[in-house]
């Protein structure tokens, strides 16, 4: 039985980056089948990924912010007062952040060579992902959102099959993932 896979927010913007990177190179690897790229979102997924598109379309201004720290060094501590720059991102151009929403559009229409199942949320995932959230919270960088994507992954493994392994390079959700013994992979 062939493995499904289901992208976190991070794995899905790979398809819209350019230039591709590794990382992207990496996923295509595992999710490319018979000229067709399949996987599966988690409706939240879905919302995000038009918030990343906005970020990238709105561009990032270069900023300069002051880094004062104390830093460890042998004998004890020092205050190191240095400058953290922000490098600037370009906006994308109208007719590109257009394409893009195009892309979506189709991914989860299933138009084309890369389709996405997007997995709905419901009852049972948002009850996965908030028990998750109350367990792990504390303990590692872990959201809401990622708590109900994970909760969406649980419930289609539930649903639709063991055969389900999450992409993701978020620290958080793998370290969640481990404690859970649930399979992931990340493409980095």
């Amino acid at each position: 039985m062939m493995c499904k896979y289901f992208l976190d927010t991070n794995a899905y913007s790979l398809f819209f980056q350019k230039p591709k990177t590794n990382q992207y190179n990496n996923l295509l690897k595992k999710i490319h089948e018979k000229g067709q790229i399949l996987f599966s979102i988690s409706e939240i997924t879905s919302l995000e990924i038009h918030s990343v598109l906005g970020k990238w379309r709105r561009g990032v201004q270069a900023q300069r912010q002051s880094y004062e720290r104390n830093i460890s060094i042998t004998g004890g501590t020092v205050r190191c007062s240095n400058i953290w720059v922000t490098r600037c991102v370009k906006r994308l151009k109208p007719r590109v952040y257009r394409d893009m929403k195009k892309m979506v559009s189709d991914i989860e229409a299933k138009k084309g060579s890369i389709q996405a199942d997007v997995i709905s949320l419901n009852a049972s995932s948002i009850e996965i992902g908030t028990n998750l959230l109350i367990r792990y919270a504390h303990r590692y960088n872990f959201g809401s959102h990622d708590a109900l994507i994970i909760g969406s992954f649980i419930d289609a493994r539930i649903n639709e099959g063991k055969n389900i392994i999450i992409v993701t390079s978020d620290k958080g959700m793998k370290a969640v993932l481990k404690d859970e013994s649930l399979p992931y992979f990340d493409p980095k």
